[in-house]
């Protein structure tokens, strides 16, 4: 009977499971995060452009994204998601030396919405 394919997620690398004949010898198979320099060869690729201007594209357009992110501006890129950052609460952290608590400083954390279209991932 074959196994069907389950997704593992091991120290933030994407793993797939696959069956190896037997299902006594499955095995696990890594797959690679894609990384900026294979988006910047993959629009190469698509577009037809030099690498070099598929990097200029790609810079400004990362740059773009985190300087609105940083002026507390939301980014929606449709049928993908949209981008926003939000602010924690303080926390209250027991510390073993204070009787009382201490509190921790707010955070900015990065939330990703995604489009309906592509929850399926």
């Amino acid at each position: 009977m074959p196994r069907a394919s389950v997704p593992l997620v091991k120290c933030g690398t994407i793993m797939k499971q696959e069956s190896c004949g037997t299902a006594e010898d499955a095995c696990a198979v890594a797959k690679r995060a894609m990384t900026k320099a294979d988006l910047i060869d993959e629009v190469s690729r698509l577009a037809e452009l030099t690498r070099k201007d598929s990097e200029v594209i790609l810079e400004t357009i990362f740059d773009s994204v985190v300087r609105s992110l940083r002026a507390g501006d939301k980014i929606e890129i449709r049928g993908f998601g949209s981008f926003r950052t939000r602010q924690r609460k303080p926390e209250l952290v027991a510390t073993p030396k204070l009787a009382s608590g201490s509190k921790c400083r707010q955070k900015r954390f990065l939330s990703l919405n995604p489009a309906r279209n592509s929850k399926t991932w």
